[in-house]
């Protein structure tokens, strides 16, 4: 039975770290909701309404587009419907009956922000558009975004189609984590590929941020009436991502400009342990020793300010250790948890070896007849 050993050790340390630098001026006038996140660890640098349920319109597609590729081949072919897969707003303009490969669906879904791409992806994935809509929600539980559901595979409003931007963000960084959908959405202009009759049109990147910002490289941008403006950018330098999100934003473009310029000239990626550092002492039964000294397991590191001081504190959790301990072995686990709110996990290791106490039997017995006859 594991046994919670909440040691709440409150570290002082001399990190660069300033996050009261997010709220110093609002980045973000124009954003009803908005958040810059650091890709790797989802510390949030930056927030405004995070939290607050909206419709996310095209940004929807970052699932489409992830789940085509988790469940579907590039190479895929799919024969477009009589009816030309079509749906209102933005379009690739499938023909009816036509193949098409899910490259190309995913570079007009992804790039143009096709919503007959969106329809076909579904279908060919899931065979319905219901049914690939359930496989949405479904990753989006097991993703952990409880804000966050889908109605259809486009982004067209209806009422039961939102997300926050925290969640948006979270969404993104692990679809970045892809190679082939980071490739896509960093692709300023993608020639098709044809399939019998298609004519090899060529498709072009609708985020401006890839013209507008050196480092950016990607995502999405959306737009409906009833939601207004919607943008997923994302943008690495120095071995740093930064994911930014805003809904309902006017000046969407250059708010997430300064979002990327805050970040890269505010924050910077920083060890904070390292593997192998020591985090305290386990009690250990019957052992030559009564304790053990543990050590984290890998190295943790954060995006963090370039000023100021930061701290955290260390939860570790453990099994009752009873000798032999040896050295190196896993004797329980921690959270290593940030002022920010963000959480990394370790495990612990015992820094040393105890081996089981030598117990003399004849000694032993001697202790028992002293204590029979009251003579100790």
């Amino acid at each position: 039975m594991i046994k919670k050993l909440t040691a709440f050790l409150l570290l002082m340390i001399n990190l660069f770290v300033a996050f009261s630098a997010q709220a110093a001026y609002d980045i973000t006038p124009t954003a009803k909701s908005a958040i810059m996140i650091d890709a790797a660890s989802g510390t949030v640098l930056y927030s405004k309404n995070p939290n607050e349920r909206l419709g996310m319109a095209s940004t929807t597609k970052i699932m489409t587009g992830i789940l085509a590729l988790e469940y579907g081949n590039l190479n895929d072919v799919y024969t477009v419907s009589p009816n030309g897969d079509w749906v209102e707003g933005s379009s690739i303009y499938l023909n009816p009956d036509e193949k098409i490969t899910l490259e190309t669906l995913l570079y007009g879904l992804l790039l143009k922000s096709g919503n007959d791409a969106a329809l076909a992806i579904a279908k060919h994935i899931s065979g319905s558009e219901q049914a690939f809509v359930a496989l949405m929600n479904e990753k989006a539980a097991e993703l952990g975004l409880k804000n966050t559901h889908f109605a259809n595979p486009h982004g067209l409003y209806a009422e039961e189609h939102y997300t926050t931007a925290h969640e948006l963000a979270k969404l993104a960084a692990y679809a970045m984590q892809n190679p082939v959908f980071e490739q896509i959405v960093n692709t300023s202009q993608y020639k098709e590929k044809p399939v019998g009759e298609r004519d090899g049109r060529v498709i072009n990147n609708a985020n401006k941020l890839i013209s507008m910002f050196a480092e950016a490289d990607g995502i999405k941008p959306g737009y409906t009436p009833e939601t207004g403006r919607t943008l997923v950018g994302s943008a690495s330098k120095n071995g740093v991502r930064v994911i930014t999100v805003t809904l309902d934003c006017s000046d969407d473009w250059n708010e997430h400009k300064m979002m990327f310029d805050h970040a890269f000239a505010n924050f910077e990626r920083k060890t904070v342990l390292k593997k192998g550092d020591s985090v305290g002492t386990y009690r250990v039964k019957n052992g030559n020793y009564n304790e053990v000294g543990v050590v984290i397991d890998k190295d943790i590191i954060m995006l963090v300010g370039k000023n100021g001081t930061g701290k955290y504190e260390i939860e570790m959790e453990s099994e009752h250790l009873t000798a032999p301990v040896t050295e190196g072995q896993k004797v329980g686990s921690a959270r290593i948890c940030f002022e920010d709110g963000s959480v990394q996990e370790v495990s612990l290791l015992a820094n040393g070896d105890v081996p089981v106490r030598e117990r003399n039997f004849f000694k032993v017995i001697w202790q028992l007849f002293l204590a029979l006859f009251g003579m100790e």
